[in-house]
């Protein structure tokens, strides 16, 4: 799959809902669209003319819907005013996007037609029929109404853009995003814009709004949702009118306030907002994106209107870099005393490219729809994020063409001009744990890195010949001992892609032709968090060596006694209690680990700090290292005791220790450690819950001694077996409480 960039140019505001709209977008490129522009114009002119009959026959689509029941009671028979509200700006949209065949027009209809279906609570199967009821309905009322009053030809064209709508309103994403949106009117305009971009990328966007400008029910909001999952929260504090003393800067009597008023002004604003992000950074454990503030003006583009935003430039200037420089510092602080996962969303980085004028310019007025630039602009920023955390975030290893895609030009043709920026990003993604392959079809003589960002180093596996790239995926896939679901690919070739993706499902393709390609790696780069291991690159290439060693030929008593070659290894592995700050990597090896995970378990850094604190259970770590160097923390196990059991109801391994027994000494640490409490005779029961990929997990209960009691693996009479005699085991647990 590939993500496509969206680049259609802004259109300027459309008219007010009482006049016809006929806006001229500045720079558009119109959408391919059956006939020419005075077919189109006369059917958006159409569209106006017979606005209230369209509106009055699309109430149909949302009569039955509980949102709207108490509007329409309300309008006890005169629809004109719900008309007017609901519809007018939806009905304008269409026009628009017929008479100019600008997708903006589109995407606001599209956003606002999913916002008008939006229920909180509703599952995503019950989303999306709603969604597919009011759209079906929305066909049936377009064309109730025009088929007597257009021509066959202007008929074509309004179903051509209705149906290009409705396919969009419809469509189901295959990877759910669900989303946390804190803040006010602004996330209308970003939603609108976003919809149909989300949908495009195969996301289902799942929004959740919290909306209140009190700050401390609003807190309370956040808290009462700390047992939702979200994939991602964003939070608006700045914008437009949320922050109520913020508004008073949008007025032109804030041109009287004073250097202390303002700094006054930001006082309360960041005691406020600096409260609710700690909160939100207690309550979820995802990515977190903290708005800073641009301060603009919404305004409609009259004269009046600039001369108010002229006006109050300089008090809007003040705060904004006084809260930008306060709430970077207030994220780095929270970062650093609990880990990283808030990130500021640099609103103020438009002013860069935009001007203040520019980005508060409205492209519609009403009570309900009045959508700004400045929505559509973050909106591309939220459709980035959301694709990065929906197709990469998760993602082990980027497997790169070289040839225009790592450089431009083919190297084995002559000199070629490397992608710095490219390669940057690359080794980020590898300084945060992502491991870096290529598979290019080359003469691997003629591959040279002078002068280059990257290095054959940097590359845990290179697959450089003219096989197909097929199997060269095999065998990167057989030595890292990855799921193809695990990869990435970027190749500037889409045969190569297309043939990658069909042979290795899951694999997750780029077009190193698409800038977009570029854009959403670097926002992966800067957004994923090192998991703790320092190098992985270097991690896999150690396992490389380890297992050529254990592979080579070997003579004498080691040939026939693998223990002794295992000893040759120098294994040491230390067992300990888990501390405070190492339950975010235990938690994310937990995470991680399928293959040798008895429970098939998940948890998170909250529940495992929960853990920590609770006197009846106790983590314990695994740290290894060999002769080829450190292998970091490789398997955890949580003991929980009761008075008649000693429970793991956790308990997983890394994949890169397999069969050197570091699981058994693990199992023998505690029962001597409940031996040494006098609770040798407490019996020990291990959960286990099959999963289609713990095969690797299920032999070490029954291999100590262990019986399947339908339920668990049960051992009434724990004696520890010896530690595997390669191994060089330490133990450093604290004493249990005596029994």
């Amino acid at each position: 799959m590939t993500l496509s960039d969206d680049s259609t140019p802004i259109a300027t505001p459309a008219a007010p809902p009482d006049a016809a709209p006929a806006p001229t977008p500045t720079q558009a490129t119109p959408a391919p669209r059956a006939g020419d522009d005075r077919l189109a114009g006369a059917v958006a002119a159409e569209l106006v003319r017979h606005r209230d009959d369209l509106g009055l026959a699309l109430v149909e689509s949302i009569r039955d819907f509980p949102k709207f029941a108490d509007d329409l009671r309300a309008c006890e028979g005169d629809f004109s005013e719900f008309i007017q509200r609901e519809f007018h700006a939806l009905i304008d949209y269409l026009a628009l996007y017929v008479r100019t065949g600008d997708t903006t027009w589109r995407d606001l209809y599209v956003g606002e037609k999913v916002k008008q279906a939006y229920e909180p609570g509703a599952s995503p199967e019950q989303a999306l029929e709603r969604r597919r009821t009011i759209a079906d309905a929305d066909a049936r009322a377009v064309e109730r109404v025009f088929a007597g009053k257009l021509t066959p030809g202007q008929l074509a064209l309004l179903r051509s853009a209705q149906g290009d709508i409705h396919r969009l309103v419809t469509a189901q994403g295959s990877v759910p995003a669900r989303v946390l949106l804190v803040g006010d009117c602004l996330y209308l305009d970003i939603v609108a814009f976003l919809t149909a971009g989300a949908i495009e990328d195969g996301i289902a966007f799942q929004p959740t709004f919290l909306a209140d400008k009190n700050p401390a029910e609003l807190r309370a909001s956040i808290r009462a949702l700390a047992g939702q999952k979200f994939d991602a929260v964003f939070f608006s504090p700045f914008s437009y009118v949320f922050s109520l003393e913020l508004a008073r800067l949008q007025s032109v009597r804030s041109t009287l306030d004073g250097a202390g008023r303002l700094m006054e002004i930001v006082d309360a604003t960041m005691a406020e907002v600096t409260a609710t992000i700690d909160v939100i950074g207690e309550v979820f454990e995802c990515n977190i994106f903290v708005h800073n503030s641009a301060n603009i003006r919404r305004h409609e583009g009259g004269a009046a209107e600039r001369i108010r935003n002229a006006l109050t430039r300089r008090p809007r200037g003040l705060v904004r870099e006084s809260i930008n420089r306060r709430l970077a510092h207030h994220v780095a602080s929270r970062n650093a005393a609990t880990f990283e996962h808030l990130f500021v969303l640099d609103e103020a980085d438009l002013l860069n490219r935009f001007s203040q004028d520019e980005l508060g310019r409205k492209f519609y007025g009403s009570d309900l729809q009045h959508p700004a630039v400045l929505g559509r602009h973050l909106a591309a920023e939220y459709r980035d994020l959301l694709a990065v955390h929906a197709h990469l975030l998760r993602k082990k290893l980027v497997v790169t063409d070289l040839d225009n895609t790592l450089w431009r030009g083919t190297i084995g043709d002559g000199p070629v001009e490397h992608h710095a920026d490219r390669q940057r990003t690359l080794q980020l993604l590898r300084k945060k744990g992502v491991v870096l392959a290529v598979a290019s079809k080359n003469d691997p003589r003629n591959v040279r890195w002078d002068g280059a960002v990257l290095g054959p180093d940097d590359f845990v596996h290179q697959e450089i010949h003219w096989e197909p790239k097929v199997v060269g995926f095999k065998r990167i896939h057989e030595t890292l001992n990855l799921k193809f679901k695990d990869f990435v690919f970027v190749d500037d070739r889409a045969d190569e892609r297309g043939m990658v993706a069909e042979a290795c499902p899951g694999v997750f393709a780029m077009d190193a032709l698409d800038e977009r390609t570029w854009r959403l790696l670097a926002t992966w780069a800067r957004i994923a968090v090192n998991d703790g291991e320092s190098d992985r690159t270097k991690l896999y290439k150690e396992r490389a060596q380890r297992e050529q060693f254990l592979k080579a030929p070997s003579s004498g008593a080691a040939a026939e006694d693998p223990s002794k070659l295992f000893a040759t290894l120098g294994i040491a592995c230390e067992i300990r209690d888990a501390r405070t700050a190492d339950l975010k990597r235990v938690a994310e090896l937990v995470n991680r680990t399928n293959q040798f995970n008895l429970c098939g378990s998940r948890t998170s850094l909250r529940e495992m700090t929960a853990w920590s604190q609770d006197g009846r259970r106790r983590i314990i770590r695994v740290d290894a290292a060999d002769k080829f160097g450190s292998m970091g923390t490789v398997a955890v196990l949580v003991l929980e005791l009761s008075d008649d059991v000693a429970c793991i109801p956790l308990f997983v391994l890394s994949c890169r220790v397999f069969g050197y027994g570091i699981e058994h000494a693990l199992l023998a640490a505690v029962m001597r450690l409940l031996s040494a409490s006098g609770r040798g005779d407490l019996p020990i029961e291990g959960l286990f819950v099959e999963t289609p990929h713990n095969e690797p997990s299920r032999k070490v209960y029954p291999a100590n001694g262990f019986t399947w009691t339908g339920q668990a693996w049960r051992c009434d009479r724990p004696e520890p077996k010896a530690d595997p005699s390669w191994l060089k085991v330490s133990t450093d647990l604290a004493p249990l409480p005596q029994g």
